[in-house]
């Protein structure tokens, strides 16, 4: 099962997570609720921290937050024939995304269906055959110094096209 359209990102390391609980005084300014036993991943969307955004919907309390972060430096997104985006790994399904604003997103031939939903015990053995969230992290922080380097205002953006994702599609960037 290979999707038609993918968008390989290289995500946040800023992601935190929204519980379904009643959130701490901390949480409070970004904090969505989700139904019970999940949470909502938010994500900055600048570097003055912000702007905020809902990355991952109703992700399942069972999911360590490093290794949704890990998964989102090495996962691609797909969005299927329901409309539905994904990101995907291993032609499994892991967290389903927010509307990204793309309302005219090429949809793939698949259903949701045909592609199982990945567990949080599932994820971390397919974690150990990539590099480590640290590893990816610090790679991703230099290519950020690197681009501040040549244009300081391109990492002050407020978009999602900020410093924060790196991306290759065929149809559109974030």
């Amino acid at each position: 099962m290979l999707p038609l359209q993918l968008l390989v990102t290289a995500v946040v390391p800023l992601i935190m997570a929204t519980p379904s609980t009643p959130p701490s005084d901390q949480e409070a300014s970004t904090a969505d609720i989700a139904p019970d036993g999940t949470r909502n991943i938010r994500m900055w969307t600048d570097d003055t921290h912000q702007n905020t955004m809902i990355k991952y919907l109703h992700v399942p309390n069972t999911y360590d937050l490093i290794d949704i972060k890990h998964a989102d430096y090495i996962g691609m997104f797909y969005t299927f024939r329901n409309g539905d985006t994904w990101l995907t790994l291993d032609n499994k399904r892991l967290f389903l995304t927010s509307d990204m604003g793309e309302p005219d997103i090429e949809r793939g031939s698949e259903n949701t269906e045909e592609w199982p939903v990945m567990g949080p015990e599932e994820l971390k053995e397919v974690l150990l055959n990539h590099p480590s969230y640290e590893e990816l992290d610090a790679v991703w922080q230099e290519v950020q110094e690197a681009r501040r380097a040549v244009d300081p205002l391109k990492s002050r953006t407020t978009s999602c096209q900020s410093s924060y994702f790196m991306t290759s599609h065929r149809q559109s960037n974030y």
